[in-house]
């Protein structure tokens, strides 16, 4: 039996771990906030939609979420949607499957078995990406649903 070449090999493993890397980053629009952020000299505000960024190319296309039909949402560091509020995170609602796809991200991103519980703005996670669930309403997040994130 034939082994791959070591240089096809480091090829398949890189592809297979980045690909499920910057999916995450990818889905919940992260790069394209920054990018938005860096070149026109402003944050986007908690309550723009992907429009924004895809309307003007700094996505390429909206992102689909893969545990439901929600879009992801921009919200400030409080946890609202409010205009005049520049957005401190992308959140994605998972709907299928939505703890363990929520303890999985937890897992690869914050190395935690279990997804946080936030109840407050002020609980709201600092890593730069991951997921946790509420146990209450916090601004517009919904109490009991479990949120991927990333920072902005």
């Amino acid at each position: 039996m034939k082994r791959a070449p070591r240089s096809r090999q480091r090829h398949d493993l890189y592809a297979k771990y980045h690909d499920y890397d910057s999916e995450i980053s990818d889905l919940l629009g992260e790069c394209g906030a920054n990018m938005y952020r860096v070149q026109e000299g402003k944050s986007i505000i908690s309550n723009e939609t992907l429009a924004a960024l895809t309307g003007t190319n700094y996505l390429k296309s909206a992102p689909s979420n893969p545990a439901g039909t929600a879009e992801p949402t921009f919200i400030s560091a409080a946890g609202t949607s409010a205009a005049g509020a520049d957005a401190a995170l992308v959140v994605m609602p998972l709907a299928t499957n939505a703890d363990a796809i929520c303890n999985a991200i937890s897992k690869q991103t914050n190395s935690v078995d279990t997804a946080p519980t936030v109840a407050t703005a002020g609980a709201l996670p600092t890593n730069p990406t991951g997921c946790f669930k509420t146990s209450a309403v916090v601004g517009a997040l919904v109490t009991g649903t479990n949120y991927a994130y990333a920072r902005i």
